[in-house]
This record gives structure tokens, C-alpha cells and sequence, in this order.
């Protein structure tokens, strides 16, 4: 690979995908000789070096095996690799490196319970004596990718055989790309999220993907530094004769660490949101603040001039949250952050009237109207500068530890304030004026019935009488009948309500129209498939499990827990499928009763210290002992850090002490977005009818059938136990052994007690009939 094909996009993937071959080859040759290999099948070749610079030390020289293999330059920044995996990497910041040997476990710890969990999928969780490790991990972990690659190219390429020669090769070369390279990444990058970065307490709890996240994000800092403060580092050369070509590697890094925190807060959207008054405002509010926020990302990237890293900058996301860590630039962040939002709002205005203008004939002609009414939803800013820590010499030499710990310390600080400190509004900013602008006042007859902001939406001068009727027709849609009259709406509340049911259909489609079959003798005309005889979903009480449509293309029938009409296909209607559009009615039981659910981690939960002295002290008379879980604590937990305090080689006191670093962090937010997924994937799962209003962390908000609170419930301790806590539900056992489906009682009130003593204080929730 020529390095004038190596640039800021390769080195910040490359560092985000620079651990991607450690769950299947533990050891620093290895891992980085297999990472190599599988990026370079996957066709990112730069990608690949930087995978393999990563394990690059003075005692561990992985670049001499790429020489070796006849190639004679690499770019000098590869040089940077190992440190930037060190400065991202928890261990260095609060515990000791190499308390590996103290361990005869190698597991990857819940971030909340420290109970196992596992390295597969669906499977069993483990917790593997070092020395069986290839046997009890590597093997299965390989063998459940190989089952899981999209061609038989690939198949047969990832041979046991062929990964032992790459891992053991002494001389590395690119290999060629093979076909279906992204969908095979893909595949491979999922198995990071099951793996920890490290093997022993207590940094057992942060996987893979989080660790080499924040390692991206930190390569994107330090390139974009370089290139504006020193660019001639760019243009240096590691060659066979010289490794390092830049010398002080960590002062290097120190001095380009000059960066700020930054929070993009939709407030507007937030503020909409919150004071939606029906569920359709409620999801259309959901779309549109998710349209905002994707093509925003997008948009940012553009102007930072890295179109390929959207989806690699980001420290976290939200609703209606963004953060950031970004470099200083030629320009203020304040106007790259406001040129990028603009862009985003344009291209969100014209995707926006690209489905209003199937239903509103010459829509596009109010492309001005929308841009001023989307306009008045503006953003908030926080920009926190990041303290670069003070050089600390020691011996002559840059104590890069000491560097790590500072720097990730304030690096936290700086999330953590820009997430509870108030956001700027936009028009605050200097020399910016608000995004509306000065409009016309409106007189009360006029204005929307809903928003109370803009004039009520009328239909175009000069309209057919066919278009004008079809135009009329789908503004009653969006417009409900409050007080005998039918609600006068603006163009952005049309818009909001026209999204809301796309919005709600996509989520709910599989679920939904599974309800219904067409009836082969009479056209137009669906019957419900659990009244046919055949299995499936049940209806919602009271809907008739005959649907008749009217033949009208695009007409809307009202069956109370939905609107339904033939399915719109781009811009025509095929009536041989339908479109199901969910309402409140949809999840209430047989007296019209729903219960609100809602759950959201409790403040500052996530970035707190999670301390471990009374679980360890803790009275063993109280816990019942035989619980695999309790087992498991004492021997990976408890027992090492009891070895640890003995032997003193390195303080005890981390490794009880679970302090938050940012890439923790990451990790538990992770961990609360997988929880709510599964949450929802149980209770649809089990026939019970939900409407989501909030899917996306950090707050779920369900409506379920009041009637069924019971089974919600029950899940809902089944889903946090196994899913949230990486602990086994207990089901009670028949006569012959077989487990049944009714909850044993008993044993849930020892795994609780335990739960109690190791988890702290994580989620509250509420549910209100």
C-alpha cells in the first residue's frame, strides 16, 4: 500500500477496528497479525496497519513482520498506535497493567452485578482457566464467525488452518480483498462487543467496541492537531531501519491533545416533544428530531472533511443529544457546528416534503414556508475545553501513565459537565441571529389549533377540483375532531402527524401485519388470522376481525386501535398488502385501560463509582451459597482481589473500587440501550400488545394493556436479571424435571438478595394506570 493512500479516515477506522482480531487470538502477536489479515480481506488495507502498528512496542516489534514481507515505508504516524491504545484504555488510568497473573480467569464482568457474561450470543456464559483458553474460547468464538460469513469465499478462506498461519507467520503481506468485504466486517466487528479489553478485574467490564471507540476519536484528535500545528510529521516514513521515526511519542501525543467536549442539544425539538398533547404529535416530534439528528451527523462530518467517519465521531447519542470531542480548527467550532445544522435542517426540510407531496399536490412549493417553521426549532451548544495534563518527567523520560490518568480524568470531567450543564441557545452565540427571524403577527382565527406558532396550512391557488378534493382529504387525516370541529393545523403539524405514521408502522410492521390474511373469496375484504383457525397474534379487544377497504386507493379506515388502507409502495397504493397504523387504543385491554411504563437510569448513575467493600465483607450466612452466581463472584471477584491485597505487588483498592472512566461510561450506556431492546423484543415476543413512545436511551416509555401488568412485570424482572445483570432467571421444574414457565419464587428471592448486594443504585421506573 503506497502511503499517499494512508490518510485521516484510515488511521481513525483503523483505530476504532484495532482490536477487532483479539477475541479470536489473545496475545499481542497474534491478535494483531490476525487483525492485519482480516481487514485486509475486508479491503481496508490502511485499516489493516493500523491493527497491526497497535501491538508495535520496543519488545513487541509487529511492524518488522510486515517489512519482512517485503514491503520498505509505512507512514510515520502508524507510530503514534500503541500509545493512542494506551491512553483510551482504562487499565492505565486506575489500576495496575499485568494483574493478569494473579487471575486464573479469564471472563468478561458485567459492568453492574461483575457476574459473567457471555462471549457468545444465545450461549451459556463462560469463565475459562487461562490455559484453555484456545480450546474453550478461541475455537468456538472462530468457528461461530466462520458459521456466520456472508459468501463461501470467505468460508473457506478463515480456515482453522489458515488463521494459525497468519497468527504464527513470521513475514505479513496485504491479502487479497475478498468479495461482500463490508458485510464480512460487519459480521466479525460484532463479536467486540462480547469481549472485554481486558481479562481480569475489575477493566474486565468495558468491551472491545467501547475501548476502541474512544480510541478513534482520540486518533481523529490527534491527526487533526498534527496536521494543523506540525504537518510535517505527516510526511515521515517508518522503514525496516527506523521504527520511530517521530521520537518522543508520548510528549508528541501530549502536546496534541488540545481539544473540547462539545453538546449539540435539540432543545427545540426536546421542548416540541415534551409538549406534545396526542401520541401522533408525540412520534411525529420522535421522527423528526431523528431525521434532524442523522442528517446533522452527516452534515458535520462533511464540514470537519471527513465524510467516511459520521458514524465514528460521536462520544455518545441520545434523543435529542449529540456530544463530540473535537480539535480546534481554522475556524470557531461555533460556526462549523451552526453552517452543519443549517445543512442538515435543508435536507431534512426537502425529505420531509418528498412525503408530503404524495399526499399534497404542489407541497414542494412551500419548501420556504417549512424551512422558516422547521427553523424556529433551534439547537443549544456546550463547548468544554478538555485541560491537555503538565509534561511529568521521570528519569529522563515522559511518564505516559501519569499522562493517561490525567488526561482521561479530565477527559470524563468534561462529559459529564457538558451533559449537566444548561446548553447555550443557538441565537445566544456571537453574531448570530435567530434561525426564524421576524414574522408577522397572526390573528387567533388564523393560527394552528395545535402549535399555536404558525398560520393554519390552506391549499394552493389554482389546484383541479380532483387534486383539491385529494389535498382536503389527507389535511383531515392529519386533523382530529376536538370539540365536534376537526382541528385547523400549520404545515409543520401536518408534516409531524404525515411522519408520525410512517414512524410508528415501521417499528410495529412485523407485528401488526402478521394480525390480518386478505380473504381469497372476497377482494378488498382481510380477516384476522386468529379467527381463520391458523396461529397468529392476537387482536386488540373490540376490533372487528373483518377489515373491508373501500376501493379507494389512498382512503384511511378508521378501526379505532388502527388506521389501516392499502399499502403505499413509493408513490402508488398496492392493494394486495396492507399499511397498519397502531393507536393508544391499540394496547388497551378489554375496559379501555393502558398502563404508562417508563424507565431511565437514576442521576448520575452511570458516571458514579460503583463500590464493591460491603458485597466482598458481606455475612455469608445470608446469601444462599449454592447460586452459581454467588459461586462465580467469590471466585473471580472476590478470591482475586483477596490474592491481590495479600500479595501486594499492586493496590487492592481499584480493583474494589469501580471507578467511571469515559470508556466505562460508554460501556454502560451501551448496556442500558441493549437492555431496552430487549425489553421490547420480550413482551412482543410473548403476544402482549405495546406501543413504544420512547425507544432510545435514556428514557423507555411502553404503553401496555393495563390487564396484563402482571406478565409485564414478570418480564420485566426476567429481562433485567438476565439481560441488565448477566444473571440466570429461575423457572420452577415439573415432576420429570422439565422447566415450566411459572417463576420460582423462592430461588428469585435468594438471586435477589444477591442482585441487592452487588448492584447499585442503576434504574428507576414508574407505571401509571
Amino acid at each position: 500500500m503506497t502511503e499517499s493512500n494512508f490518510g485521516i479516515t484510515q488511521f481513525v477506522r483503523g483505530m476504532a477496528w484495532h482490536d477487532v482480531g483479539k477475541p479470536f487470538a489473545l496475545g499481542t502477536p497474534r491478535h494483531t497479525a490476525l487483525g492485519f489479515w482480516l481487514l485486509g480481506l475486508a479491503g481496508y488495507p490502511g485499516e489493516s496497519l493500523v491493527a497491526l502498528a497497535h501491538g508495535h512496542t520496543s519488545k513487541q516489534k509487529t511492524l518488522a513482520r510486515y517489512f519482512l514481507g517485503g514491503d520498505t515505508s509505512l507512514p510515520g504516524i502508524l507510530s503514534l498506535c500503541h500509545w493512542l491504545d494506551r491512553l483510551s484504555a482504562s487499565v492505565y488510568s486506575f489500576q495496575s497493567k499485568g494483574l493478569e497473573e494473579h487471575s486464573d480467569f479469564h471472563s468478561f464482568q458485567n459492568p453492574f452485578s461483575r457476574l459473567r457474561h457471555s462471549l457468545l450470543e444465545g450461549k451459556d456464559p463462560v469463565d475459562v482457566p487461562k490455559a484453555k483458553l484456545p480450546e474453550k474460547v478461541e475455537q468456538p468464538l472462530w468457528a461461530n464467525l466462520i458459521a456466520k460469513l456472508p459468501s463461501p469465499e470467505w468460508r473457506e478462506t478463515l480456515t482453522p488452518d489458515n488463521k494459525k498461519a497468519v497468527e504464527d507467520s513470521e513475514k505479513l503481506s496485504h491479502p487479497k480483498p475478498l468479495p461482500a468485504g463490508a458485510d464480512a466486517l460487519k459480521a466479525i466487528l460484532r463479536y467486540m462487543a462480547h469481549y472485554p479489553e481486558r481479562t481480569y478485574p475489575s477493566v474486565n467490564d468495558t468491551s472491545l467496541t467501547q475501548h476502541c471507540r474512544l480510541s478513534g476519536i482520540l486518533a481523529f484528535v490527534i491527526y487533526r492537531n498534527i496536521e494543523r500545528k506540525k504537518p510535517s510529521l505527516l510526511t515521515t516514513s517508518i522503514t525496516a531501519d527506523n521504527l520511530n521515526p517521530i521520537g518522543d511519542i508520548p510528549g508528541t501525543i501530549r502536546q496534541h491533545l488540545t481539544a473540547s467536549l462539545v453538546r449539540i442539544a435539540f432543545e427545540g425539538h426536546r421542548a416540541l416533544y415534551e409538549s406534545a398533547i396526542r401520541v401522533d404529535d408525540l412520534h411525529g416530534a420522535r421522527e423528526l428530531t431523528d431525521l434532524i439528528r442523522e442528517n446533522f451527523k452527516e452534515m458535520l462530518a462533511k464540514e470537519l472533511g471527513v465524510p467516511d467517519l459520521t458514524d465514528f465521531l460521536t462520544i455518545s447519542e441520545s434523543q435529542f443529544d449529540l456530544v463530540y470531542l473535537l480539535p480546534p480548527a481554522n475556524e470557531p467550532l461555533e460556526d462549523i457546528i451552526d453552517r452543519a445544522y443549517n445543512l442538515a435542517l435543508v435536507c431534512v426540510v426537502q425529505e420531509t416534503l418528498q412525503q408530503l407531496e404524495r399526499d399534497f399536490p404542489q407541497i414542494t412549493d412551500q419548501q420556504a414556508e417549512l424551512q422558516r417553521q422547521f427553523s424556529e426549532l433551534t439547537y443549544g451548544l456546550r463547548v468544554i475545553e478538555v485541560p491537555v495534563p503538565p509534561k511529568k518527567i521521570v528519569d529522563f523520560i515522559v511518564d505516559f501513565n501519569e499522562i493517561a490518568k490525567q488526561y482521561g480524568h479530565s477527559l470524563l470531567q468534561a462529559y459529564q459537565d457538558s451533559l449537566e450543564y444548561v446548553t447555550f441557545p443557538r441565537h445566544s452565540l456571537p453574531d448570530k441571529p435567530s434561525l426564524a427571524g421576524a414574522s408577522e403577527p397572526i390573528s387567533p382565527d388564523k393560527t394552528c389549533q395545535v402549535c399555536g406558532n404558525h398560520p393554519i396550512l390552506t391549499p394552493p391557488e389554482g389546484l383541479s377540483d380532483a387534486k383539491k378534493r385529494k389535498w382536503q382529504r389527507y389535511y383531515e387525516y392529519a386533523g382530529h375532531i376536538f370539540r365536534e370541529n376537526r382541528e385547523q393545523l400549520c404545515l409543520s403539524c401536518v408534516a409531524r402527524r404525515t411522519l408520525s405514521h410512517g414512524a410508528i408502522a415501521k417499528k410495529m410492521d412485523e407485528i401488526v401485519h402478521a394480525m390480518f390474511k386478505p380473504d381469497e373469496t372476497r377482494p378488498n375484504v382481510w380477516q384476522a388470522v386468529s379467527h381463520t383457525g391458523r396461529d397468529g397474534p392476537p387482536l386488540p379487544p373490540l376490533l372487528q376481525p373483518v377489515v373491508a377497504l373501500t376501493g379507494d386507493e389512498g382512503e384511511l379506515i378508521d378501526r379505532g386501535a388502527f388506521f389501516i388502507r392499502c399499502r403505499r409502495k413509493g408513490g402508488h397504493f398496492d392493494c394486495s398488502e396492507l399499511d397498519i397504523f397502531p393507536t393508544t387504543t391499540y394496547p388497551a385491554d378489554a375496559n379501555g385501560n393502558v398502563v404508562l411504563l417508563a424507565l431511565q437510569p437514576a442521576e448520575k448513575s452511570l458516571f458514579a463509582t460503583y463500590v464493591y467493600d460491603d458485597a466482598i465483607g458481606q455475612s455469608k450466612a445470608q446469601i444462599d451459597e449454592s447460586l452459581p452466581e454467588y459461586k462465580f463472584w467469590q471466585e473471580t471477584f472476590v478470591n482475586f482481589h483477596n490474592k491481590v491485597k495479600e500479595e501486594g505487588d499492586a493496590p487492592a483498592e481499584p480493583i474494589r473500587h469501580v471507578k467511571p472512566h469515559l470508556a466505562r461510561v460508554m460501556e454502560r450506556m451501551a448496556w442500558i440501550k441493549t437492555f431496552y431492546e430487549a425489553l421490547w423484543d420480550a413482551l412482543t415476543g410473548k403476544n402482549i400488545r405495546v406501543l413504544p413512545l420512547d425507544l432510545q436511551y435514556p428514557t423507555l416509555r411502553l404503553l401496555v394493556p393495563a390487564d396484563r401488568l402482571d406478565d409485564v412485570l414478570q418480564i420485566l424482572d426476567q429481562v433485567i436479571t438476565e439481560t441488565l445483570f448477566s444473571a440466570t432467571y429461575r423457572w420452577k421444574k415439573n415432576e420429570k424435571g422439565e422447566v415450566t414457565e411459572e417463576a420460582d419464587v423462592e430461588a428469585r428471592q435468594h438471586l435477589h438478595t444477591l442482585l441487592a448486594l452487588l448492584v447499585p443504585d442503576l434504574l428507576h421506573g414508574v407505571a401509571i394506570l
